[in-house]
């Protein structure tokens, strides 16, 4: 019929995010109010913003100098070896040792020397990583662990994970977090990082 409009249904990618939105929202729901609580009373992100400011006094450099070596050690590795990758990186920008890909040492010790870190990280997780650790509430962390949360890993019939993680799967977890913190009524930080700490069963 002429001029007669079709409602189209929800594109692959909208479904996804609802998907994913909803998986994040039931990581949510598992936690404990009281865990909940103390959570928001205190915040992962602003203790890891104090250790940051603690790391820029205890080795004259600036917060976001300190902020950015956390943020360029942290793919793939604990928050312990991060932090102690960190301290030796900042001490020593050229010889600290540190663990972590070789390529994200090396931009940790440019941040250590004096790049400015918003010029040298890169990636959409370790970029939000950064900014949250500054005190952006609205900043979207997806890691391994996330992804996990959001539903995005899956075990195949050998029992390994499977995963392939595009920046365009990245993005739309990092929008179905955002949905979700809103439901919740959090900061985006505040909501994936207690998320975080419940998937993995401890803060560090």
């Amino acid at each position: 019929q002429v001029g007669r409009t079709v409602a189209s249904g929800p594109t692959t990618r909208e479904r996804g995010i609802a998907d994913s939105r909803d998986a994040l929202l039931a990581q949510w729901s598992a936690i404990p109010n009281d865990v909940r609580t103390e959570a928001l009373a205190g915040g992962w992100y602003r203790e890891s913003r104090n250790l940051a400011r603690s790391l820029a006094r205890r080795h004259h450099v600036k917060v976001a100098q300190a902020a950015g070596v956390l943020a360029a050690l942290s793919p793939r590795i604990t928050w312990a070896k991060n932090v102690q990758g960190a301290e030796a990186v900042l001490a020593d920008p050229i010889d600290g040792w540190a663990a972590g890909y070789p390529a994200n040492v090396a931009k940790a010790r440019r941040i250590a020397l004096g790049e400015p870190a918003d010029s040298v990280l890169s990636g959409v997780k370790v970029t939000a990583f950064f900014r949250a650790i500054m005190g952006d509430e609205g900043a979207a962390v997806v890691d391994v662990w996330m992804l996990r949360a959001a539903g995005r890993y899956v075990k195949t019939r050998a029992g390994a994970e499977h995963h392939d993680v595009t920046p365009a799967l990245v993005r739309l977890v990092a929008e179905a977090m955002r949905q979700a913190a809103h439901e919740a009524g959090v900061p985006v930080a505040t909501f994936q990082a207690l998320v975080w700490i419940h998937i993995r069963g401890s803060a560090s």
